[in-house]
Parts: structure tokens; C-alpha cells; sequence
């Protein structure tokens, strides 16, 4: 690649008009606009541990810029420094210049509300996670959702990582079969943020996993990012059907039937994927709980998108259609907006799963999304939609003309949506990365606030210089 037109040197010029956008500031903006642009900055960082780059890109004064963020940070007040530091932690590879730092903010005083912060922020850095408190001891939930900040796509592609950084949980603070629980989860999170490459090492890490439902959960897991040989997937059912035949509550059983489909129509048999979707669907309406509803059409949308799909009138693309058009009819979803967006945002997540085979699946499972955009209009989810569709197009070799005319025209309108929980700019200019990264620059000039369009500089920055 040309160096020029590489995603290194795309977030190199978004640096440097972030940069010309704060210098034209004054006022409270300006201090806003000035931590997203130290963030930037800070998420180029560990571009200095590779010098040789070709990436002559990082040349003496992009040098100087970056390791002065760094001396920045660590002038900062230790609750401001921790704050960035746990900010930047999931999106970024440890670095020589942030690791320093992290040895100096005294972690222990840290409040309590920031503990999953300070252990994601601990086992990103490889530093020992034990409490100063010996009277509060380690939470397995806590430590469950540090492992799932810190186990993203820029944790190392090398299965002995992820031994290494479960082995380093501390023995004393931790009961073994709590430690054989984290690394299950710690497995299934590591499958589920990068494709299945079929070596030795990652068949070790399959076998490590002990419990029957977190081999049901990592291999259908698996099959939502990328399709497995017949054979193989044959092979997993013996070790995936204990845990659906210990399913015991309606929505135990739901989510069973949904990830077994998954492996099944992976190993060839679709009537048995077929039903067995068809039974998690019905099995929905027994569930009262909205947000508990929610999440179950996650995993059945999933399952369904996991299934092989060959043309337009394959049987693997009827399951996820027919999720769909159960979601639109589910008027009791309609009651609870949270629920029906995190069930409408699972919808959209899973279109580039069923669209990856034939392109003609993007204009037909977008007709049913657009009517789920319809019942409740949500702004992150209408930003989602466009960009998502702008992906699936250029994958597509198809043009991208129009969402990228309409994203530009609702920034210009709207801006930037209030934070959500939920979904962010990340995943939205994750797929504008993939593209059309060149219109990342003009899309940001369409923000007309200050800050928002900062944030988008920011975000723009962090994405491109991983891919780098």
C-alpha cells in the first residue's frame, strides 16, 4: 500500500485538522475540544514503539507531538490520568509510553465504582490486580467484565496471550473454581472478537474451556463471525448438546436452541437449525421481562445470521427474516424503548453476517429494517443504519454515494446524538473506516459543534491509527 493512502497517514491529516480546529477556539469549548485532542493524540502513541515503519510517516515533529501528549498525560492530577488511561484502554495496544504511566497513578486509592476500570486497566498493562483492601476480595463479575474490556480486536492475535493473561490472576485472592470460570469466559469473549484461524493453539484454547454451556456459547460465538468447515462443525455438536440438554428454564432453553441451530446448520442439517429456531421464536413470548426479551432476540438473531446462506431463496436466510418480522409483530417489546432498541440494534449488527455471501441480501434484509426504523426512530441506530449500509456496499463494489450523501446531510441537520450505553461513534465510523475512509475528513467539517465534531476527530483518530 502507499504509504500516503494508508489508514496511518488518513489519521495523521484528521490529527491535524483537530488540531486547527482547537487553535480557532475560545472559551469553555476550547477546554472540551482540548482533552479529545490530547486523546487523539494519545491513541497514536503506540505507533512510537515501531519506528521502522515505513512509517517514516512518523516523522521528527509527529514524534515530538505524540511523546509530548505523553509527558501530558503524566502531569495530569492521578484521577484525571487514570481517567484517560481506562478511556483509551479498550480501543488501543498497550504501549511503552502509557505502561510507564500506569505505574504511577496510585490504583489502590482508587473509589470502588471505578474497580472494573482499574482491573481492566491493571490486566491491560500487565500489572497484578490484587486490592490494597485485603478485606474486599476480588468479585468474579468484576473481574468478568475487566477480561471483556480488555480482550477486544487490539488484544494480541496470539492464543498464548490469553493463557498468560488468565494464569496472572492472583491464587491467593481467587478460588480455583472461580479461576476456571473466568477462563472460560475469558475464551469465549477472545473467539468472539476474532475470526477462527483453525490452528493448534486455538483447538488447545477450545479444550481448555470446561463447562458444557461456554462451549455452546464460544462455538456459536464463532459461527456469528465466520462459517466452519462442515466437518469440523460436526464435530462440536457431541460437545455443545450436554448444555442444551441441561437447559431447564424457558429462557435457558431459548438461548440453547438459538446456539445450537447455529452448529447444526454449520454441520449441514438445516431442517434441525430451521426448527430449532423456530422454537426459540416461539419460546419469546413467555418471557415478561422486556430487556430480558431483548437480549434473547440478540442471540437468536445471531444464531440465525450464523446460518449458511448461498442465494436469495436459501434456507439459511428465511431464519433471520423470520426473526425479524417476529420483532416487528412483537407489540409488547413496543412498550419498553430501551428494549426495542437494544433488539433493533441487534437486528442491524447482524446484516453484515447475512449479507456476506450474496449482495442482493443487503436490499432485502433492509426493507425489513427500514420498517423497524419506522416504529421508533432512534439517531445513533438511523447513523448506524447508513454507515453499516455504506460498508455492506463497498464490500459489495457497490457504490456509496448515497448513504454517504445522507449521513453528511443529518450531521449538518442534527449533529451528534447525546452519548448511549449502548452504541457509539466508534462502531459507526468503524464502518466508514472500511468505506470510505477519505470521506472521514469531510464528513467531521459537516458537524457545526465544535465539541462533537472534536469527539468525531477523536474517535476517526483512534480507529484509523489501530489499523495502521
Amino acid at each position: 500500500m502507499d504509504p500516503s493512502n494508508s489508514p496511518l497517514s488518513t489519521a495523521l491529516e484528521l490529527l491535524r485538522r483537530h488540531e486547527t480546529l482547537v487553535s480557532s477556539l475560545i472559551g469553555s469549548p476550547r477546554d472540551i475540544s482540548d482533552r479529545h485532542l490530547l486523546l487523539s493524540r494519545l491513541r497514536l502513541v503506540h505507533h512510537l514503539d515501531t519506528p521502522d515503519d515505513g512509517r517514516t510517516l512518523i516523522d521528527a515533529s509527529t514524534r515530538m507531538v505524540l511523546e509530548g501528549a505523553l509527558a501530558e498525560l503524566e502531569s495530569l492530577a492521578a484521577s484525571d490520568t487514570f481517567s484517560i488511561l481506562a478511556q483509551l484502554q479498550p480501543d488501543i495496544p498497550p504501549s511503552t509510553g502509557l505502561v510507564t504511566i500506569t505505574r504511577k497513578p496510585p490504583f489502590s486509592k482508587i473509589e470502588h465504582s471505578s474497580e472494573i476500570a482499574r482491573l481492566a486497566l491493571c490486566l491491560w498493562a500487565g500489572l497484578d490486580v490484587s486490592r490494597a483492601d485485603a478485606d474486599r476480595p476480588l468479585e468474579l463479575r468484576d473481574l468478568a467484565a475487566a477480561l471483556a474490556s480488555v480482550i477486544t480486536p487490539t488484544f494480541p492475535a496470539d492464543p498464548s496471550a490469553l493463557v498468560s493473561l488468565v494464569d496472572k490472576l492472583p491464587a491467593n485472592e481467587i478460588q480455583p473454581d472461580v479461576r476456571t470460570e473466568l477462563t472460560d469466559i475469558a475464551i469465549a469473549r477472545w473467539f468472539t472478537v476474532r475470526d477462527f484461524g483453525h490452528s493448534d493453539a486455538e483447538f488447545a484454547l477450545l479444550d481448555r474451556l470446561s463447562d458444557p454451556s461456554a462451549w455452546l456459547i464460544t462455538l456459536s460465538s464463532m459461527l456469528g463471525r465466520a462459517p466452519l468447515p462442515r466437518s469440523l462443525a460436526e464435530s462440536f455438536i457431541p460437545r455443545a448438546e450436554p448444555a442444551w440438554r441441561d437447559a431447564s428454564t424457558p429462557t435457558e432453553c431459548v438461548l440453547a436452541d438459538a446456539r445450537l441451530a447455529a452448529i447444526v446448520g454449520a454441520a449441514g442439517d438445516m431442517p434441525s437449525a430451521e426448527g430449532l429456531i423456530r422454537h426459540a421464536l416461539a419460546g419469546l413470548d413467555q418471557e415478561n421481562d422486556l430487556l430480558t426479551r431483548a437480549a434473547m432476540y440478540d442471540v437468536i438473531l445471531s444464531a440465525a445470521s450464523a446460518l449458511p446462506t448461498r442465494q436469495l431463496d436459501a434456507p439459511g436466510l428465511g431464519p433471520w427474516l423470520d426473526t425479524i418480522d417476529k420483532l416487528l409483530a412483537d407489540r409488547a417489546l413496543l412498550r419498553s424503548r430501551q428494549a426495542f432498541f437494544l433488539a433493533r440494534l441487534a437486528a442491524l449488527r447482524t446484516l453484515p453476517r447475512i449479507a456476506r455471501v450474496i449482495p442482493e441480501v443487503i436490499d432485502r434484509g433492509q426493507q425489513s429494517l427500514r420498517e423497524l426504523c419506522r416504529r421508533v426512530p432512534e439517531r445513533w441506530l438511523d447513523l448506524l443504519h447508513l454507515a453499516t449500509t455504506a460498508h455492506l456496499q463497498s464490500l459489495a463494489q457497490r457504490s456509496t454515494e448515497l448513504q454517504i450523501a445522507n449521513l453528511s446531510d443529518t450531521l449538518r441537520r442534527d449533529g451528534l446524538p447525546d452519548p448511549h450505553p449502548s452504541v457509539g461513534l466508534d462502531e459507526i465510523v468503524r464502518h466508514l473506516a472500511g468505506a470510505a475512509p477519505e470521506h472521514l475528513a469531510r464528513l467531521a467539517e459537516r458537524i457545526q459543534q465544535p465539541t462533537a465534531r472534536a469527539h468525531w476527530f477523536e474517535v476517526s483518530i483512534g480507529i484509523l491509527g489501530a489499523r495502521a
